[in-house]
């Protein structure tokens, strides 16, 4: 039998109060730290090189840039409305499961 030990690690961030500039940031919950306070100001054309380097975090720029951009949140919103009709069965179609 295997024994697993799991270490959890919390940190409480005030954003309010995270002022760092991207020349300070030495870590991925800095980055993601300054991700969530500047989002705002933020998009995927002008991603800071410190931001750059997390994939994850270039993604996330992507996607508030579509959620800011009234055009692509339309066909996301619709993309998203056609896959939860898809999902949905007929009460028919959930007889014969």
């Amino acid at each position: 039998m295997i024994n697993y030990m799991i270490f959890l690690n919390y940190t409480i961030i005030e954003f309010r109060k995270f002022k760092k500039t991207y020349q300070e940031i030495n870590s991925v919950l800095g980055r993601w730290s300054s991700f969530l306070t500047k989002a705002s100001k933020l998009n995927k054309d002008n991603i800071p090189a410190e931001l750059k380097m997390d994939k994850s975090i270039v993604k996330a720029i992507s996607a508030v840039d579509r959620m800011f951009d009234e055009e692509e949140r339309s066909v996301y919103e619709v993309r998203m409305q056609s896959l939860r009709i898809w999902k949905v069965k007929s009460p028919q179609q959930k007889k014969k499961d």
